[in-house]
């Protein structure tokens, strides 16, 4: 309920800043970001309206047993020759009680139906949620990913300038030649380029993710969260068993098919007995010949047989039963996606890891390489290129490592997804998802 409150208060917040001057920009965290899509993404509005259906489904279901009145009002214009005299207007009314006293099946059918339906939609609300997670974890590890290269970039033009400020003064000392000083202006240009194309993509980032948050996406949100590693602990048998346990796409199956299962025996009881208890009160006016009042009540146990309806049943039969075996083969296919899907998670998550591990290694490497050319550079005992080059391959290789820390905490969503789990971890690690 705190997180709910939470995500309101930061939405009624963005929209007073969309018609009013910001004074500085709202902090919004991985968590607040989940939790805002949940409450106002359209898929999960459009699934969780299902369970109005659901409560209808239940209703339907409980009145098959239930009694049922109906009042009935009759008038009857006779003709001169054919009426008693005084008698040619007729008319009465009468009162039907009716209490079903078994259906066939059709009544428990019905009602186990609106139980597993009920299930399959609170599992399918729960699945698109899970959905809707992943996109927002996607997008806001794109952001962090992006805000990690504008500050690459912005480093790198802060050294372009620094470099060029050296250069000059060798110049003048004429330990430099003008060919150098054009060199440095070249750099120095083309990472204020980088600098500004890093800046728009960030831009366009945080755009969509205010879109999918349903904001206004000229907000001024400041997206907080930084591109940790922390390896995820498991294994693959465990994350298994936990997508068999947990995955609400296939909980909403195992429920439809319930649902389906019952389907069959509605169909089934069109050839079986009806039995009703009914009850009746009649009034008619004006009174009979005999002067003897015609008002009347009863009370019958009706039976009914059906004994020949054409086949219709058998057919109706065959049909449900041809789309329950549809339903469980599409539940085995789904069963069998999710142990490719699970394999698949892990051998891209070890794959992601290596990445990090690698990219680690490799900008340490890259950040030595550019002290020592620096250091050599000032000494005279390297030249300008190497300075150049070695910046570059710095800025290149933590760009990649921001990219591998990205892709490494959206592997390891994807795997909470894929075992059903993804909104429970966002909600309980406190945003991090690394």
């Amino acid at each position: 309920m705190a997180q709910k409150k939470k995500a309101c208060l930061l939405a009624a917040i963005i929209t007073v800043l969309a018609t009013t001057t910001p004074v500085s920009a709202v902090s919004v965290t991985l968590q607040g970001a989940v939790q805002t899509a949940l409450e106002k993404d359209i898929d999960v509005l459009k699934a969780m309206e299902d369970t109005k259906k659901s409560e209808a489904a239940k209703i339907v279901a409980g009145s098959a047993l239930m009694p049922s009145l109906s009042l009935g009002f009759n008038y009857t214009r006779k003709d001169g020759k054919y009426a008693l005299a005084g008698q040619r207007d007729a008319y009465g009314a009468s009162l039907t009680a009716t209490q079903p006293l078994y259906t066939g099946g059709r009544a428990t059918a019905l009602l186990r139906q609106s139980q597993s339906y009920e299930i399959s939609v609170a599992q399918s609300i729960n699945d698109k949620k899970e959905a809707v997670a992943l996109v927002v974890i996607r997008q806001f590890s794109q952001i962090l990913h992006l805000r990690e290269n504008v500050a690459a970039a912005r480093d790198s033009l802060a050294f372009a300038e620094n470099h060029l400020k050296e250069v000059v003064k060798k110049e003048a000392l004429g330990v430099a030649n003008r060919f150098e000083v054009t060199r440095a202006e070249q750099q120095m240009s083309s990472y204020r380029t980088q600098l500004i194309a890093a800046e728009n993509d960030l831009e366009s980032a945080k755009i969509t993710l205010l879109t999918t948050l349903r904001l206004d996406p000229h907000s001024d949100v400041d997206f907080q969260g930084s591109l940790d590693y922390v390896p995820y602990r498991g294994d693959r048998q465990e994350s298994l068993g936990k997508a068999m346990t947990n995955r609400p796409d296939l909980k909403a199956a195992i429920a439809s098919l319930s649902v389906q299962k019952d389907e069959i025996q509605v169909a089934a009881s069109g050839l079986r007995p009806k039995v009703d208890l009914k009850a009746s009160y009649t009034w008619d006016d004006p009174q009979d010949a005999t002067g003897i009042d015609d008002d009347d009540w009863k009370v019958a146990l009706e039976v009914d047989i059906p004994l020949l309806d054409r086949n219709e049943t058998k057919g109706k039969i065959i049909q449900q039963k041809a789309i329950y075996r549809q339903q469980e083969l599409e539940l085995e296919r789904l069963k069998e996606a999710i142990i490719s899907d699970v394999a698949q998670a892990w051998l891209d998550l070890e794959t992601a890891k290596e990445t990090v591990s690698s990219t680690s290694l490799d900008l340490e490497l890259a950040s030595e390489s550019l002290r020592l050319s620096q250091v050599g550079y000032k000494e005279g005992v390297s030249s300008q290129i190497d300075v150049l080059d070695a910046q570059a391959s710095y800025t290149k290789v933590r760009k990649e490592h921001a990219a591998a820390l990205s892709d490494y905490a959206v592997k390891v969503a994807t795997l909470k997804r894929i075992e059903g789990e993804l909104v429970q971890f966002i909600m309980t690690s406190g945003g991090d998802i690394s």
